[in-house]
């Protein structure tokens, strides 16, 4: 009994130093093992400490960086609206060149029109004075052929002059021939039988003065009714011929006129020329600036529309940025609760 009791007793100081042994020896192993937390501890609390410092200068620096993307959103959105309304204005300018180029091409075909009827003037105007210096050179002809006329009556009045003149001579031979027979036949009268043949002879001679008379006396007549008509004539050829030469004056001042104006018509027909050759260079500058607008209008819309998605991506830049800022106030946060932790491990 004894011995069992010693047995007991023996075995159990034999197993109480083996399990005091390896107690002590898992205390060592447990101090290792917290001296190894303590140290990983210390090591988690120096690294929660840079990272709720890094985490800082990380929140701070992301608030800049919102800032930033706030006012370069801003800029976007302002600039969006400057390439907009530089748009809408190239846009309206673009309208105002077409409308303006519309006006041109009336001005154009108006300006053509014009030409074309001062052509047609001009060449009226040419055919006109052919025509004048036609009549002018008809006028002259006739002149001339009135000068002639008046000069052949002023001759025939003058023949007609020496005709009475003559035909006076006639009549006044004719009056003593005729006396000359009356003698003849008294005497003829005075001399019987004897002088009969002689107051045949004398009779004869008194008919054929008597004859001869008459005969001066028509022609006389007719003489005097063609010096007449020649002296109506000639007032008519003096009135032809003033009014000729008035015909000639007037046509003269008409083929001066005709000539100012054909003048006229030709420097406006030149001045329309130089004009409509000014429009189309005017309307071909209208043409390359449209053209220029054009592209400009097709680059700002094509930039507006860059503009756009370069404005959607900062947006979405933007919005990761807050997902980023809002992940990094959680990361914070678990910091401070890990040091919290840690602290509360310590104590």
């Amino acid at each position: 009994m004894i011995n069992s009791i010693f047995l007991v007793i023996y075995f159990s100081n034999k197993w109480g130093s083996q399990i005091i042994t390896k107690a002590t020896a898992k205390e060592e192993e447990v101090n290792k093992l917290v001296l190894k937390l303590q140290t990983t501890l210390d090591k988690v609390g120096e690294s929660s400490s840079v990272l709720i410092n890094n985490v800082s200068m990380l929140e701070s620096n992301m608030n800049s960086i919102v800032e930033s993307s706030s006012e370069s959103t801003k800029t976007m959105n302002e600039m969006v609206k400057g390439t907009e309304h530089q748009a809408a204005s190239i846009n309206e300018i673009n309208s105002n060149m077409t409308k303006a180029m519309d006006d041109v091409n009336r001005a154009k075909e108006i300006s053509e029109q014009i030409s074309n009827n001062s052509a047609l003037i001009s060449e009226k105007v040419s055919e006109g004075t052919k025509k004048i210096s036609a009549m002018i050179t008809q006028m002259q002809t006739i002149n001339q052929a009135v000068s002639a006329a008046l000069a052949t009556v002023n001759e025939l009045q003058t023949n007609i002059g020496d005709i009475n003149e003559s035909l006076g001579g006639i009549t006044e031979i004719s009056e003593q021939t005729n006396l000359l027979s009356l003698n003849a036949s008294i005497e003829s009268a005075r001399a019987g039988e004897q002088g009969k043949g002689f107051a045949v002879v004398a009779e004869e001679v008194r008919k054929l003065a008597e004859q001869s008379a008459m005969t001066a006396n028509n022609i006389q007549e007719i003489t005097d009714v063609i010096s007449s008509n020649s002296l109506a004539a000639v007032n008519k050829v003096n009135q032809g011929e003033k009014a000729v030469e008035e015909g000639n004056t007037l046509l003269n001042e008409i083929g001066e006129y005709f000539k100012d104006v054909e003048t006229a018509v030709n420097e406006t027909f030149a001045l329309l020329n130089a004009e409509n050759k000014m429009i189309n260079d005017v309307l071909n500058k209208f043409i390359q600036v449209q053209e220029r607008i054009e592209n400009i209008a097709s680059i700002s819309e094509e930039h507006s529309a860059s503009n756009q998605e370069i404005l959607a991506a900062i947006e979405n830049e933007n919005s990761d940025i807050l997902s980023i800022k809002d992940s990094i106030q959680e990361i914070k946060q678990m910091s401070a609760m890990l040091n919290e932790m840690l602290y509360n491990i310590e104590q």
